[in-house]
């Protein structure tokens, strides 16, 4: 089959797309207007041959479920080469570039000021495994390796690694949980955010920086009464932000202020994440002098904080492969102008938005 030389996932869903909305009558065809360069594409023999395997057994529980004489099956009698072959092994659990990710996302927070000692934490996951890698508690920074990383399950459950982790793991589990279209969380207590958050004041759009990446304030959540602040008060921080997000799209607005805490920022990646937490902290600096500068300022309109917003959002880069589908949606008209722009390099965006009234 011939497959693009770039982008090979998301070009081949756009070619097959296009094909079975009748855009084009043959694949050739597809591929000539979308991806003028390509080559051919031949499947590992060994790996093949595993695929055929387990298409066999694949057929035979589907037609033997449900019947009272069906056999018992053994995967590893009945398919050997799968049970004993290295890459299926090998991608069980393939962290190690979600830990350098994660790794690099708090190095970040540090090198911009974000993070004084060992504060603040920033997590990724890897939502086809249900995997996620976050810092350990209590480790310097400036000692940090990969292997430190502690990677548990969505339960939390810890999978890999010694040391114990994040203290704050059980609110990133809940938002990854809530929102399934972010693949990285980082909370800081960077000061300007942490003093919007413990002034409980959610911080007003006064210009375009801020509109550019967020889509109106940024919210803030209701305080935690005593009870939940006594038992489960990390799970209880991150129902509070759910809560909050309950009629609001998550990466319209990719932070949030805990009331009295601090910010917790996400986005596709940990380096989004990490990015957003960097963005947020200028946000709320740049409010806060401009209302000490003009104690009345105001919102910009909503119609220059709409423009900006989602002009930014078409523009954006995606940097992101695994949460490509959950983007957040982008409004017709600035859909239009964006796919307008496409190479065959960014086909895939012609699929991936969904018109919005």
């Amino acid at each position: 089959m011939l497959v693009p030389q770039a982008d090979v996932t998301s070009l081949g869903s756009a070619i097959f797309a296009a094909l079975a909305a009748g855009a084009f009558r043959t694949i050739e065809d597809a591929q000539t207007a979308l991806c003028p360069e390509y080559r051919v594409v031949e499947p590992e023999p060994e790996a093949a041959r595993v695929y055929e395997d387990l298409y066999a057994l694949y057929r035979e529980l589907y037609f033997a479920f449900g019947k009272p004489d069906a056999p018992a099956v053994e995967v590893g009698k009945i398919c050997p080469r799968s049970a004993a072959w290295p890459p299926l092994q090998e991608e069980l659990h393939e962290t190690t570039d979600l830990r350098e990710e994660v790794l690099a996302a708090n190095l970040e927070l540090v090198r911009r000021g974000l993070v004084l000692y060992t504060f603040g934490n920033a997590s990724g996951i890897a939502r086809d495994e249900s995997l996620v890698v976050i810092k350990p508690s209590g480790v310097p920074y400036e000692k940090m390796k990969p292997e430190d990383l502690v990677v548990t399950d969505i339960d939390g459950k810890i999978i890999e690694g010694t040391l114990r982790p994040s203290s704050d793991l059980p609110t990133h589990l809940i938002l990854y949980r809530a929102f399934p279209g972010i693949g990285g969380v980082a909370h800081t207590h960077s000061r300007h955010a942490t003093a919007w958050a413990q002034a409980q004041k959610e911080i007003p759009c006064l210009g375009t920086t801020h509109a550019d990446y967020f889509h109106g304030p940024v919210p803030l959540t209701k305080p935690l009464t005593p009870k939940e602040i006594r038992s489960g008060y990390e799970v209880n921080t991150g129902h509070a932000i759910v809560r909050r997000f309950k009629n609001q799209q998550p990466l319209h607005s990719p932070g949030v202020l805990v009331a009295g805490h601090g910010p917790f920022c996400w986005g596709t990646t940990p380096a989004d994440a990490a990015h957003t937490a960097v963005i947020l902290e200028e946000i709320a600096a740049m409010a806060l002098e401009t209302i000490t500068a003009n104690p009345k300022a105001i919102s910009i309109s909503k119609h220059l904080q709409k423009k900006h917003f989602f002009a930014n959002m078409a523009a954006r880069p995606i940097t992101d492969r695994r949460n490509r589908d959950l983007l957040p949606v982008v409004p017709k008209s600035l859909r239009a102008r964006a796919e307008g722009k496409c190479t065959a390099s960014k086909i895939f965006l012609r699929t991936r938005l969904p018109d919005v009234p």
